[in-house]
């Protein structure tokens, strides 16, 4: 489980940061999620209610809150900061940085499931915020060019047909200067300690996982998607999770 931060320098002048986190799924929720339901926009809409409790159990877990300030920081999200959120799911994290860009700057979250949005939407509803959120594809985002000060995708690109293009067009859309922030799960560094599970059942289980969550190897592949779209000055950040429960295996 390895988390890298990525940041390139483009003949655009746009700083490209990348960051691949490893599996960080909570043990409650993870027991049963069918994970190529991500991949999938009307699975996510027929069972909204099991993703929406997966993705907020998680996004309280310690590993993704330090990673998310971590986004943070590597966006330089401050006030009158404009900000595109890709696959922003229910919106936890837009609603979360949305103070910090103040009444001058604006979000967008972006999501292909309708479900999601709608959940998004209903939970910021009467909350003061700058947020704007859009049913819309990362493949194809529905912006001009040059648009956002920053992007930021997490846990995405691992589902979609065309990563490659996803990243071209937040390229697209991030003006000179700007910041790029993505994170991604590489499933085959899935890292146990658990004394009383035979060592082949770990290796068993990681690569049922790798092979079932969409592209299990994304996290280690993002650094080479963003030299192929001749960015370079590429540089890596990584942290160690290592799960303890049992549950997860």
């Amino acid at each position: 489980m390895v988390q890298a931060q990525l940041s390139s320098r483009p003949a655009s002048g746009i700083d490209q940061t990348i960051t691949s986190e490893g599996p960080l799924l909570p043990a409650p929720a993870f027991a049963n999620i069918p994970a190529r339901g991500f991949m999938d926009p009307d699975v996510l809409d027929a069972q909204t209610a099991f993703f929406v409790r997966f993705l907020d159990v998680l996004h309280d877990t310690d590993a993704v809150r330090t990673s998310h300030r971590r986004t943070v920081d590597l966006l330089g999200v401050q006030d009158g900061f404009h900000l595109l959120d890709v696959g922003c799911g229910t919106g936890n994290f837009t609603r979360e940085v949305a103070p910090l860009v103040g009444q001058s700057g604006r979000l967008v979250g972006i999501d292909l499931s309708r479900a999601l949005i709608g959940v998004a939407r209903h939970r910021a509803v009467d909350l003061d915020l700058a947020i704007d959120f859009r049913i819309g594809d990362a493949q194809e985002l529905p912006f001009a060019d040059a648009t956002f000060d920053g992007c930021r995708i997490e846990r995405v690109l691992q589902y979609l047909d065309d990563p490659r293009r996803a990243l071209t067009e937040m390229v697209r859309v991030t003006k000179p200067g700007g910041h790029i922030v993505a994170a991604e799960v590489d499933w085959d560094t899935f890292t146990n300690d658990l004394p009383n599970i035979d060592r082949d059942v770990y290796r068993r289980v990681s690569r049922t996982k790798s092979n079932s969550a969409g592209n299990g190897w994304m996290g280690r592949e993002l650094r080479r998607h963003l030299l192929d779209l001749a960015l370079d000055d590429v540089t890596s950040e990584g942290f160690v999770v290592i799960n303890t429960d049992a549950a997860t295996v």
